[in-house]
């Protein structure tokens, strides 16, 4: 897996759950 892939998988479950988070 290319660190990019990662990078950017991991920024989207950080956004989805600051946005869980944030709702909540």
């Amino acid at each position: 897996m290319s660190e990019m892939m990662v990078r950017s998988m991991t920024l989207i479950s950080v956004r989805s759950s600051e946005y869980e988070i944030g709702r909540g």
